[in-house]
């Protein structure tokens, strides 16, 4: 697991890494930990959150985010997942399935630390249209699966 505080973890800008970002809120006694960060939503990618995990072994990896009980309220954060064999866009509504583990799929990650072919970024821009909602951040878990699992199928 890496969490919003771990190593692999970090917030960028238009820029790239900030160490404080102007427009990443920390929260306290919320997520796992105990803390987590969020952003308002955006019509442009301005902030995104990385997590940048280290395989123990080449393989097949559930890939899990936790959706914290407030500061996530976006009905339509954008989740990319590198791996392997490409790139994955998951939507995923933090509003209506805060304070769990939430599944973005199963994928197949080389070993050690790839940024081209293994990270999850998360990014202020949805489709929402309260600007008032907030993409909240927290932890990645890397769940390792030893099959090939069914496709994911979405809803239209």
């Amino acid at each position: 697991m890496i969490d919003d505080g771990d190593a692999g973890f970090e917030l960028r800008n238009s820029s790239g890494v900030c160490g404080y970002c102007l427009y990443w809120w920390y929260v306290t006694g919320v997520g796992t930990n105990g803390d987590m960060y969020y952003t308002y939503v955006n019509t442009v990618v301005d902030y995104e959150a990385r997590w940048q995990p280290s395989f123990p072994f080449a393989g097949y990896y559930e890939v899990q985010v936790f959706i914290p009980a407030n500061y996530a309220t976006s009905w339509q954060a954008n989740y990319w997942v590198w791996h392997k064999d490409g790139v994955r866009i998951t939507i995923v509504d933090q509003l209506g399935t805060s304070n769990l583990w939430l599944s973005l799929g199963t994928y197949r990650f080389d070993a050690g630390s790839n940024l081209t072919l293994g990270r999850i970024n998360v990014s202020d821009y949805t489709q929402d249209t309260d600007r008032a909602s907030k993409v909240g951040v927290d932890a990645v878990r890397f769940i390792a699966r030893s099959r090939v699992p069914l496709p994911l199928i979405e809803k239209p």
